[in-house]
């Protein structure tokens, strides 16, 4: 039970024994990971714990419910003891991803990396395996996703930016650009130099987005050709360095800025986030970062990891 390999390298690690076949919450805690606690569960408490679930499960042996067979509601119970999930929400999260076309070989992988991600980015379970389900249904194995949480988390920890902003990030860029695009330590760089008033991944899912005439047109403007605004749509720091490429064409200055605003606007950036002076803060920070300032910082934490790895490569 509990990660296999290196797909969950840097998240959570649950010290698990082994009683009987199954491996019980015979642990004192879930470790800090990331600045997030886990959750502690005395060992009394958990053995406890673990009989009671066991001997629910061995009621449910031989039986199904709905689609999923009764190994798997075995195998979903067993992995959620790992990570203190009560059985009710295990099956419910082995359920939700079926329903989102995960095969029986992939589904322990994926309830895996789901139930560490909600756990080290204390978020729901159900959210959780949302993620792990689109990310899976974009062509990504169970190991691939677990990589991409590791990432996730350590691109958190050394920009600062939040796990779960950086969660909200691959979730909604993954909705428009297709889930398993975007670069993770791109996204943490652009979040980063952006600040946390600005939801950089919302307003920037118009340009990711883009399609057709639209791409074309923003591309265009942005300086890129295909090629380039394709690439700029995957990793939002080089698409961050291009919003500010573009706006360095205007003087700043009192009436410059809004002129700035509406050229980026039209790029396809969403102002509609920010209140007051914030968009123009935001343009002349743009205008003040040095040349591929994103870029530069992305390349940073791909050095700090040992390797580039985007979110959805094989």
């Amino acid at each position: 039970m509990g990660a296999t390999g290196d797909v969950l390298a840097g998240l959570v690690r649950p010290l698990m024994g082994l009683i009987g076949e199954a491996a019980p919450l015979a642990l004192g805690a879930i470790g800090v990971v990331g600045g997030v606690a886990g959750v502690g569960l005395g060992v009394n408490a958990a053995q406890t714990h673990y009989e009671q679930e066991k001997q629910g499960l061995s009621a449910t042996e031989g039986t199904t419910t709905g689609a999923t067979p009764s190994s798997e509601l075995m195998m979903a119970q067993r992995t959620g003891w790992a990570y203190l999930f009560h059985e009710q929400e295990s099956v419910a999260a082995a359920q939700q991803l079926g329903g989102m076309g995960v095969t029986s070989s992939q589904m322990h992988g994926g309830l895996d990396a789901s139930m560490a991600l909600a756990r080290v980015g204390n978020i729901g379970l159900g959210e959780a395996t949302s993620l792990t389900g689109s990310l899976m249904q974009s062509g990504m194995s169970s190991t691939q996703v677990g990589d991409t949480y590791a990432q996730m988390d350590q691109a958190a920890r050394q920009t600062g930016v939040s796990l779960s902003r950086l969660i909200a990030g691959v979730k909604e860029l993954g909705q428009a650009a297709g889930v398993g695009q975007i670069s993770v330590n791109g996204l943490a760089a652009a979040q980063s130099l952006t600040g946390t008033s600005v939801n950089f991944a919302q307003a920037s899912s118009g340009t990711i987005g883009a399609t057709g005439t639209s791409a074309l047109a923003q591309g265009a403007l942005l300086g890129l050709n295909p090629a380039q605004f394709e690439a700029a749509q995957r990793d939002p720091a080089k698409l961050l360095d291009s919003y500010a490429n573009l706006a360095k064409r205007y003087d700043v200055g009192t009436g410059g800025v809004q002129v700035a605003q509406q050229a980026l606007s039209t790029a396809g950036f969403d102002f509609s986030g920010m209140k007051g002076p914030q968009a123009d803060e935001f343009i002349r920070k743009l205008v003040s970062e040095g040349p591929g300032a994103a870029q530069k910082y992305e390349q940073s934490l791909q050095q700090k990891r040992g390797r580039s790895r985007r979110v959805g490569a094989a």
